[in-house]
């Protein structure tokens, strides 16, 4: 009798153990996440300083200008607010589907003028982590349509060669490629809701990792919040998010560094960094994307992929990539 019992604590005991493992990377993601916090404020001090300098100087000079307008009796073209305007770019989320299990989010970025390898733009929108990996411009994007067979990631533009650059399609392809394998945290994003007893008693739902994934900007941004138990697609599907917001947080969270553990941007990134990167068809990312989207786990802390999972799945795409070109 006292063997049965022991038997029936067996998966209990180890469900607490998993649960107990993911506090503890929560512990660690989020004193990581801190202090990378932390730096980014001095970062962001220091270039409000400059930044707010330099806005002072321009509305003075703005306003010399328009005296001289003035005085000349030269009239202000109508389409300099405009503009203006223009420069804050906006992606379109969107939250398609009527049922939990066919909900899905797609974000589209604007369609911008990449970012040079000289580094001479002016858009200070576009991640630096990006930019520092920019290379000679190259041919115009292809568009490949095939990734669409994967539920939870919608039409993607493909880089082609030499696109290591920060251009949009780049992103695009990041933000949709992100957004499939944090799909599993779609429906209790914001409130947790657990059914499992056990869960409820290990886990906090006060504290959650949540804010550090793609999701978050998206979700904050929707007309009304939708409560995740009866998440239905509301008249108003559509919404804008500040483009930067997602570019900042696709850099960020790259600094995050956890043990055993991969988050969905944290892939991202190690693929885009390897140097056969540009090699890879849709295809390709297709099929990595449906072996690791039945990995990701989530026991309340965001979405994460076992560092094990995730090496061996990238390791055999890029040896069938080398078998493939012979190399």
């Amino acid at each position: 009798m006292e063997n049965a019992d022991d038997a029936r604590n067996v998966p209990y005991e180890r469900r607490r153990e998993q649960i107990r493992r993911a506090q503890r990377s929560h512990r660690e993601r989020k004193a990581t996440y801190a202090k990378a916090l932390e730096q980014e404020v001095a970062v962001l001090r220091a270039d409000n300083a400059v930044r707010t300098a330099e806005a002072l100087a321009a509305a003075s000079v703005i306003r010399h200008l328009q005296e001289l307008l003035r005085a000349n009796n030269i009239t202000v073209p109508p389409d300099l607010q405009s503009r203006l305007d223009a420069r804050i770019r906006m992606a379109r989320a969107q939250l398609e589907g009527d049922t939990l299990e066919t909900q899905r989010l797609r974000v589209r970025l604007p369609a911008d003028e990449p970012v040079s390898s000289s580094g001479s733009s002016t858009d200070v929108t576009q991640s630096s982590s990006y930019a520092a990996r920019s290379t000679a411009s190259s041919s115009a994007p292809v568009r490949d349509d095939s990734i669409q067979e994967l539920d939870f990631v919608p039409d993607v533009t493909m880089p082609t060669a030499d696109t290591h650059t920060a251009t949009p399609t780049t992103l695009q392809l990041g933000v949709d490629f992100v957004l499939a394998l944090e799909h599993i945290c779609l429906h209790h994003h914001d409130s947790l809701h657990y059914h499992d007893p056990q869960l409820t008693e290990l886990v906090d739902e006060g504290a959650t990792g949540h804010a550090v994934m793609l999701q978050s900007p998206i979700i904050y941004y929707a007309p009304n919040y939708l409560d995740p138990i009866t998440f239905g697609c509301p008249p108003e599907g559509e919404w804008n998010v500040p483009a930067a917001e997602l570019e900042r947080l696709l850099e960020l969270s790259h600094n995050l560094d956890l043990s055993n553990e991969v988050t969905p941007v944290q892939a991202w990134q190690r693929i885009l960094a390897h140097p056969h990167f540009d090699d890879l068809s849709s295809g390709d990312l297709l099929a990595l994307c449906q072996h690791l989207v039945p990995s990701v786990e989530c026991y309340g802390y965001g979405a994460a992929i076992s560092e094990t999972v995730f090496r061996e799945a990238t390791e055999a795409m890029w040896s069938a990539l080398r078998a493939e070109r012979g190399t």
